[in-house]
This record gives C-alpha cells, structure tokens and sequence, in this order.
C-alpha cells in the first residue's frame, strides 16, 4: 500500500466542518485550494496573443489575485443522498 496519493490528498476542516473553495468567475468548487487556483488561472488576463508576462499581474502563481478569485465556504450541514444523485458518477 502507497501513502503516495496521501500526500497529494487535501482537506480543510474548521472545527470540523468540511471547507470547500469556489472560483468566482464561474462557481466551479472544489477541496482542494491548489486544484481550484490551477482552474482560476484560466480566468486571469494575458496578452492579446495568449501570453502571459512574467512579474506582472497576469503573471501565473501570484497568490494574493487568485484568492481574489476565490471564495471559502464552511459546509456547516449535511445530508445523506443515493450514489446514482450524484453528477458524474
């Protein structure tokens, strides 16, 4: 047995409560917060060519804009639903 996957595996909890993080831009969400600023960086601005310029705004990895683009939710309820309910399965 691996513990690999174990160290990619992300989840927040406050007291708790599940956290999950939505973008903005469109209301994907997500657990895992590196997941959901890969799908933000879609949404960030570039050159006219699809270019994006190291050291400025547009510049991918800059934290503090993709939290811009990011809301933190607490799932304070929950409730138990059948498998075939669930999108994608």
């Amino acid at each position: 047995m691996s513990i690999f996957p174990d160290l990619l595996h992300e989840e927040y909890d406050v007291e708790g409560d599940l956290i999950l993080f939505r973008c903005r831009e469109c209301g994907q969400t997500s657990m895992s917060l590196g997941a959901l600023h890969g799908h933000c960086e879609k949404h960030r601005g570039y050159t006219r060519w699809g270019i994006s310029l190291p050291f400025t705004e547009s510049s991918p990895g800059n934290f503090d804009q993709l939290m811009e683009l990011t809301e933190v939710l607490r799932v304070e309820e929950t409730a138990e639903i059948d498998l075939e309910d669930v999108d994608g399965l």
